[in-house]
């Protein structure tokens, strides 16, 4: 099954009239104009691996659902700007945070610590003949089965990196299932504003929408003081979690703000209505930052 790690329906309020978009394809590094169904997608992306066929209920009982919530969300948004219900921001936020996690680079991000986590563990249990052989007895005494290996093959191939540990699909899984929730109760904790371009500009969309910045020079997190985690929500309107005290609310913003705000969502070369931003220009410049700050 093709899942799509930026919904259809997202990707949708970023098309043109004729319901395309520029695409930006960083390996070949050309443009083309494709189909929302075409992008950001990927073959059982949240399936569990079955016996016989991959399970689906990530995707059928779970996003499905959340992303059936908050296109609703989105599409209401636009008509109660002035003040939207706090429900109807609850369902924006939580969508926010659910996307921040459910992107391939988590995936790849949750597997090499799996991976890294489970190497650590048998170059601790088979680093030597006297560890590995504990460890084989401890095994059959636990579970009632011989693995049919020696002490020291089991070294050997440890050592040698002949067998080294590969992560399955659940550490993602279960960290976008468990993560989804504290996120977003870390996301419901910020200042929450609507950021409005003006009509002749607009915001781009990218492979990973939700964007943390901070001041030049200091390491970016949810709660650091002078971080803002920025998710474009439509060509025109854009979703802004500031640390408590920046404000709430709608705000109109001008060009460059917009430019600040795409420059920092090119880093994953975004594509957006009508053409692609340049992607050569330099982002997060301290005096763009001080502008963005003084809004």
């Amino acid at each position: 099954m093709k899942h799509h790690y930026v919904p259809v329906f997202y990707q949708k309020l970023f098309a043109a009239s004729d319901g395309l978009l520029w695409v930006y394809d960083r390996k070949l590094r050309t443009y083309k104009q494709l189909h929302p169904l075409a992008v950001c997608s990927q073959h059982n992306l949240y399936a569990f691996e079955g016996a016989s066929e991959p399970n689906q209920i990530v995707e059928t009982q779970f996003l499905s659902v959340v992303d059936g919530l908050a296109s609703a969300a989105f599409k209401k948004l636009p008509t109660v700007l002035a003040a939207p219900a706090q429900v109807l921001l609850v369902e924006i936020v939580y969508f926010a945070a659910l996307q921040y996690l459910r992107v391939p680079a988590n995936k790849r991000f949750i597997s090499e610590l799996a991976e890294m986590s489970g190497n650590d563990m048998m170059e601790a249990a088979f680093g030597n003949l006297e560890r590995a052989a504990a460890s084989l007895k401890e095994y059959a005494a636990r579970t009632g089965e011989e693995l049919g290996v020696t002490a020291e093959s089991m070294v050997e191939a440890v050592t040698s990196g002949e067998v080294i540990a590969v992560a399955t699909e659940r550490p993602f899984l279960q960290n976008v299932l468990e993560r989804s929730q504290k996120v977003a109760e870390v996301f419901r904790g910020l200042d929450i504003k609507i950021l409005v371009s003006p009509p002749q500009v607009g915001f781009i969309l990218s492979d990973n929408p939700v964007t943390l910045v901070s001041r030049p020079g200091v390491r970016a997190g949810f709660r650091t003081p002078g971080s803002f985690i920025f998710m474009p929500l439509t060509r025109h309107l854009c979703l802004r979690l500031g640390q408590p005290g920046s404000g709430y609310g709608p705000r109109d913003i001008d060009r460059e703000t917009v430019r600040y705000i795409n420059e920092n969502n090119e880093q994953f070369r975004p594509f957006r209505d009508g053409a692609i931003e340049d992607s050569t220009r330099k982002r997060n410049t301290p005096q763009r930052k001080r502008e963005y700050e003084q809004h």
